[in-house]
């Protein structure tokens, strides 16, 4: 009798991963983005993000050398807390006369019903000595705008290099962010937080003169490093440069970047636990290095508030005039007012905005260990304490408000945290589901992405109470027209959302069922 055949066990083999579909993903999110960002630099008219005026004349100045100015008179109407803040804070600089723009405000800046058209010959032209109220802001961030200003030769084509540099800080810190954050297997859950991450707030930010942009993208570039450096797979060299990148400009770009960076470095802690000190084992030299730039950045900063800025007072009693009817208002403001915050987006569009973040919160919670619930739990209730306590603080000791940007570095760790926690827990049979909400959730921000742009597009071109399609009457129109510009906004919200549909798509059909 003959002997059966002897069995052969075959292996399992998993699919290989789609490495040329991922690398036209990703060249599609990079194109996406920064055609995105120059919609916002080049459709938006100049001094139309708050303080940009002053920031343009501090940005020169950095980028001709001169860091601390003067002191200088402070003059117009002032509150005693404000005359004593910013009279502290005003310098006059030294700047080049053909580049110089007068600090003064485009024309009216509160009335969302007056186009920009008032302010053709805008900006006005200033002497050699100009002054701005953010004097003694921290210099760090403004050098890379500054410098590239220096190639301007005239007011208008200085301010729009002082915008390139801005976004293009940005664009490569939010690069790096998604250099660490990527995930082979899951791309679309791993960048989940990060679509909620960058708000139309921060986008619009980035394409104008205002060192908040540096500080949210580098907090959002900072998070994503820390995540990725203490997570179990595979780690890229990236992953530390993100960390590196992003600790030490948010470190010195404004007041409370040292506080931000230990907020979310506690929040990491608590998430990740006994990993944090298994990656430090693991890549000693780096980590070494990591910390002392981060800390040679804080250091920096504490350097510069301690000898120029003025200090606030903090104290149990300072800290007791919560007004917590205001966190609606803060929190739209992290979403989507623009201008100098006169208006902002239809209310149903920040409600849909906070129902995709709940998603994405629901989902970590439901897939986390109790430790990473608590960092989520803790990153929220931690966003608000701070808010309160600053909306608690400033207006009695400096006359002026809390704004959502001044939170936002703290806020954008909340949704990458809990995406880190959907990828590394979201397995077995929840995998598909939240691939397509995941997938979903990226078109709908991308759509409100594209209608952010245009409204404030209107909004500019022939104030709120104009018609819907504005083109053909507007009063404003940027350079190049506005045909252009709603070309590039459109097409680079489509790229986007065309690669995140990509990512979704081909990581949902090499994903078992069970």
């Amino acid at each position: 009798m003959a002997s059966p055949p002897p069995t052969v066990e075959v292996a399992t083999i998993a699919p290989a991963r789609p490495t040329r579909v991922w690398a036209v993903a990703l060249a599609l999110l990079g194109l996406g983005a920064a055609m995105l960002v120059a919609a916002w630099v080049g459709g938006n008219p100049l001094g139309r993000t708050p303080d940009e005026p002053a920031h343009v004349v501090k940005a020169l100045a950095v980028g001709h050398g001169e860091l601390v100015g003067s002191p200088a008179t402070l003059t117009g109407t002032y509150s005693d807390a404000q005359r004593s803040w910013s009279g502290h804070q005003t310098r006059t600089f030294n700047v080049p006369k053909d580049v110089a723009p007068s600090p003064a405000f485009p024309c009216p800046v509160f009335n969302p019903t007056v186009s920009a058209g008032c302010q053709r010959s805008f900006p006005l032209p200033s002497g050699s000595r100009v002054t701005t109220y953010v004097g003694t802001y921290e210099p760090y961030s403004y050098a890379p705008a500054g410098f590239l200003m220096r190639l301007g030769h005239t007011r208008w084509s200085a301010w729009m290099l002082g915008r390139i540099g801005f976004a293009l800080v940005s664009l490569g810190l939010l690069a790096l962010a998604v250099v660490a954050l990527w995930n082979d297997v899951v791309p679309p859950l791993a960048l989940w937080g990060l679509f909620l991450a960058v708000t139309p707030t921060v986008v619009w930010l980035s394409g104008s003169v205002n060192p908040s942009a540096a500080e949210i993208t580098a907090a959002i570039c900072f998070t994503s490093g820390l995540l990725a450096i203490t997570r179990p797979s595979p780690r890229r060299r990236g992953s530390w440069a993100a960390l590196i990148a992003g600790g030490l400009v948010l470190a010195t770009t404004r007041a409370l970047g040292p506080y931000f960076v230990a907020a979310i470095g506690l929040l990491v802690l608590v998430a990740r636990g006994r990993r944090v000190l298994e990656a430090v084992r693991r890549e000693p030299r780096l980590s070494v290095a990591a910390a002392g730039v981060v800390a040679a950045g804080v250091a920096l900063n504490f350097w510069w508030e301690k000898r120029y800025q003025p200090g606030l007072h903090v104290t149990p009693s300072a800290l007791s005039h919560w007004k917590w009817e205001r966190l609606p208002s803060i929190g739209r403001e992290m979403v989507g007012v623009f201008g100098w915050l006169e208006w902002h987006m239809p209310n149903p569009v920040f409600y849909l905005w906070g129902a995709l973040f709940l998603v994405l919160l629901a989902a970590a919670l439901w897939r986390g260990r109790w430790t990473e619930r608590l960092a989520i739990v803790a990153g929220v209730v931690l966003t608000i304490v701070v808010t309160l306590s600053l909306h608690s603080i400033l207006p009695v000791q400096t006359g002026y408000d809390v704004y959502g940007r001044y939170v936002l570095p703290l806020a954008v760790a909340v949704p990458l945290l809990a995406s880190d926690v959907v990828v590394r827990r979201g397995r077995g049979r929840a995998r598909r589901p939240l691939l397509v909400i995941a997938t979903a959730s990226a078109v709908v921000v991308l759509a409100i992405q594209a209608f952010a742009w245009f409204v404030n597009a209107r909004r500019f071109a022939e104030g709120t109470s104009g018609p819907r399609w504005f083109v053909p009457h507007a009063q404003w129109i940027p350079s190049g027209g506005w045909i252009v510009w709603i070309t590039v906004a459109m097409l680079g919200v489509a790229i986007l959302a065309t690669a995140a549909t990509m990512l979704g798509v081909v990581t949902f059909r090499r994903t078992p069922a069970a």
